[in-house]
């Protein structure tokens, strides 16, 4: 599908009109395109991912993630997530809300950095939504050995031997890319995005150590 037929496919099954194309960007087996409309003088965009591998299930999980997620979060006042709006799984494209945010990875890496006082604030924010979304996607102990990422065979063996002396009550379906770039600031509320879309069972540790290590590394290069 060329960027003409998604923008009719997104036009027909949402029911809009006279989508513009604001940005497209093509990443591996994934195009994203941005298109926008108007209401009343009021501009809406929305974000468009379609896969071109042949899978499929990978777009699927990430459907099912950000379903989930968004109904967990609506009664939450200052952590969010896009709200999907459509998903086909023949034509494999996944549709939901642009946010118009600030990247948390920008603020952090600013010459000017943001006031302590607000950092800590959106921190603790984003250590809240990480442990809503880990107890919204729990997992019996029993399902230790479980993923679908073969780039990730030899990591998770190992930590499956490390957690198994752990008695673990329970473990989580991680986010996996949990990361500053990917989580937007918009009128002081948190937004998570890029939800996860691989299957994996883990303990809530990887997704830790993975943000404590982008924090570290991203204030590392922005004193270069």
């Amino acid at each position: 599908m060329n960027t003409t037929d998604i923008r009719n496919f997104v036009e027909k099954e949402l029911q809009k009109s006279n989508l513009n194309l604001v940005d497209k960007k093509t990443r591996l087996h994934t195009k994203i395109f941005i298109f926008s409309t108007w209401n009343q003088e009021i501009e809406n965009k929305i974000f468009v991912k379609k896969r071109t591998d042949e899978t499929g299930e990978q777009l699927k999980r990430e459907y099912n993630h950000l379903k989930t997620f968004y109904e967990e979060l609506k009664s939450c006042k200052n952590i969010k997530c896009p709200k999907p709006l459509l998903f086909d799984e023949n034509k494999q494209i996944l549709v939901m809300d642009y946010i118009e945010g600030e990247n948390f990875q920008n603020l952090i890496t600013k010459i000017k950095p943001l006031k302590k006082e607000n950092l800590r604030r959106y921190i603790e924010l984003i250590a809240v939504a990480l442990s809503r979304f880990h107890n919204k996607f729990k997992n019996p102990s029993s399902l230790i050995n479980y993923y679908d990422a073969p780039g990730l065979q030899d990591d998770m063996t190992i930590s499956a031997e490390k957690l198994a002396k752990c008695n673990l009550d329970y473990l989580i379906q991680p986010y996996c890319d949990f990361k500053p770039g990917n989580i937007l600031i918009k009128d002081h509320s948190i937004y998570l995005t890029d939800l996860p879309d691989k299957r994996l069972v883990t303990s809530p540790h990887l997704d830790l150590a993975y943000f404590k290590f982008s924090l570290k590394f991203y204030k590392t290069i922005s004193s270069i």
